[in-house]
């Protein structure tokens, strides 16, 4: 796989086991109920004061890996997520302005919504 871009936001102890567990639930996403995605464990990914850098992660994992592979568990499973608020990338907003914040400036620069 692609080397990742270096993530720019601050990471606590526990950061790369808390990535698993996200990717992991978020790939076997399509396969559950929306309700057993959002667990505990799932949240607690997200709530150790580095969430930020969590989403920077997975999205940039999901999108190496389409690129590469043509499909992406990971990406589908974000997608099943947020199924009814995505961009035109297929990505949920929010996400995609903490993954890729030049991309997202430099559309909000050329008069787009965000």
């Amino acid at each position: 796989m692609n080397d990742l871009p270096k993530n720019p936001y601050t990471r606590h102890r526990g950061f790369n086991q808390r990535v698993r567990i996200a990717e992991n639930k978020l790939r076997d996403a399509s396969m559950r109920q929306r309700r057993e995605l959002f667990d505990r464990d799932f949240d607690d990914c997200f709530e150790c004061g580095d969430g930020d850098a969590v989403v920077f992660q997975l999205m940039h994992t999901a999108r190496v890996e389409e690129v590469e592979y043509g499909y992406s568990l990971l990406a589908q499973g974000i997608r099943f997520m947020f199924s009814s608020n995505l961009s035109s990338d297929g990505f949920p907003p929010a996400w995609e302005c903490i993954a890729w914040p030049q991309r997202t400036l430099q559309f909000e620069i050329a008069g787009g919504e965000s």
